[in-house]
Formats: structure tokens, sequence, C-alpha cells
């Protein structure tokens, strides 16, 4: 099935009379990001939607409908961080911050020249921290995953 025939069919089957958007808006606005054939035959396609769409399908729907074929609708939100800058919303690719951040310490050189990388990490006043400055028990990295973080530049 082509994109946008895919596209089509999940507005109509699951979208048209549950929201008030056209089907042109839904098909501008959404991006297919990721597809897959799975060995089964099968095929995994993940989506970019507008957050009032993917809220409206998280909160109502387990499976969506496409055509004729009933399919698992999972709800994942991909957060980005470069890795030049450590920030989050664009990729290293993207980014224009020219000098680096080290996502071990946080200095300002790459992470791959980092001198404490295989030893405890220590903040300015020696102590040993909890973790590293892109460590996923780092509070920023996981109030990313529940809300917008704003740039800091």
């Amino acid at each position: 099935m082509e994109d946008r025939a895919f596209l089509t069919a999940l507005y109509r089957r699951n979208i048209k009379d549950e929201l008030k958007l056209s089907e042109n808006d839904f098909i501008k606005s959404t991006k297919i990001v990721r597809h897959r054939k799975l060995e089964n035959g099968r095929q995994w396609i993940g989506l970019e939607l507008e957050a009032a769409v993917r809220k409206h399908l998280a909160n109502t729907k387990d499976k969506l409908y496409i055509d004729r074929a009933t399919c698992r609708f999972i709800d994942d939100i991909e957060v980005v961080r470069c890795l030049n800058c450590q920030q989050f919303d664009h990729v290293q690719k993207f980014c224009t911050i020219k000098t680096p951040t080290c996502a071990n310490c946080a200095a300002a050189y790459e992470t791959r020249a980092c001198p404490d990388k295989d030893n405890q990490i220590r903040d300015l006043k020696t102590r040993p921290r909890a973790h590293s400055a892109s460590g996923s028990k780092n509070h920023l990295t996981i109030d990313a995953t529940h809300t917008t973080v704003p740039h800091t530049n």
C-alpha cells in the first residue's frame, strides 16, 4: 500500500468522524518516519502525528483499522537529543552550536575525549555524582520524556 493510500485509510477509519480535522490537513501533517516489513509478512509503520491526533488515538484506541486490517496501536514518543551539545529537539547533524558538550561531565569537549569517562564522575567540589551528565537518572532526561524541555542557550 502506498503511503498516501495508507494515510487516507487511517484517517477514514479512525479519525474522520472523531476529530475536527480534514483529510488533507491530516495527510499534510502526518509523516511516516519508519517502515519495516516483518518476517511474518506484516508491516511495522512509525508515524509522526500532530499532538492532538496522537493524544486522541492514545486515549481512545487500542487498535487501528486500515482498510480491512486490524492493527495494534502503540503510543511511543521518541525524544531526540543532540550528541554535540546534549540539548533536546534536534540531532548532531543539524546542531548550530560550535562548541561540543561532553555527555559524561558537561565540559566543553567531545564526549570521546573525556578524561574521566572511565573514572567515577565528580562535580565541582570533587564529590562523586550519582550519574553522568547524560545518564538515564538525569532529572532533565526523565522530565524530557514527559514534557517539552526549553532550550537553555
